[in-house]
């Protein structure tokens, strides 16, 4: 699915029922302890990965966030700092152009700082952690478009990035299509029943008929 569609199909879902599709194929691409920092908690985008490291004491400044000019438009910006925080690896620089640039977002797995211009800028942004001190002579980049880890999940590069006030979501790219397909028949289902329960049915039987165990299969 290119980006368009993907938007316009998952604009229409929750991370809720995108949830119940990832649990019906037996993938656990969830993450706890992110926060969004921004007024905007909407994410739909593929990731752009990058991943930081500790930075060798006899090294000098690195300008580690120039990777964000490799960024297309719409993407989602995953920072895998591994839950650093002591030392931020985002902030209003980052922020103000990614605005610029339109790119689609950012999660940080570690600090973020400059909350009030993260917060007027309409970027979603989410992160584990918020604190003052620079990643600068702390960390260093160490790859770009690889494998990060998101909490207890591991994220490659180009995956959907999917989040809402429920939280944050990721899809492996070869299961966009299939989890999309299962999301709608789930939200489907639950709208019949919630109108046959307004209708005066019961939860249970309103549960049978519409098959709510897998409506992907009706």
């Amino acid at each position: 699915m290119k980006l368009e569609q993907v938007k316009h199909e998952f604009s229409k879902l929750t991370t809720s029922v995108v949830s119940d599709a990832l649990d019906s194929l037996g993938i656990k691409d969830r993450v706890t302890g992110f926060s969004v920092r921004s007024s905007n908690n909407t994410l739909i985008g593929f990731a752009y990965t990058v991943k930081y490291d500790l930075l060798d004491e006899d090294k000098g400044f690195q300008n580690a966030g120039n990777y964000i000019d490799n960024v297309s438009q719409g993407e989602i910006i995953l920072i895998d700092n591994a839950a650093r925080d002591w030392c931020t690896t985002w902030g209003g620089i980052l922020t103000r152009v990614s605005t610029l640039r339109k790119i689609g977002g950012a999660v940080v797995y570690g600090a973020v700082r400059d909350i009030e211009e993260i917060e007027s800028s309409n970027l979603p942004v989410y992160s584990s952690h918020v604190f003052m001190a620079s990643g600068k002579n702390r960390v260093k980049k160490v790859a770009e478009k690889c494998c990060v880890k998101m909490g207890d999940v591991l994220v490659s590069h180009g995956d959907l990035v999917f989040g809402d006030k429920n939280g944050i979501l990721f899809i492996p790219k070869d299961k966009i299509e299939e989890v999309c397909k299962r999301a709608r028949c789930i939200e489907e289902t639950e709208k019949k029943i919630i109108e046959a329960i307004e209708l005066g049915m019961g939860l249970s039987e309103a549960r049978s008929r519409f098959n709510y165990a897998r409506p992907w299969d009706s």
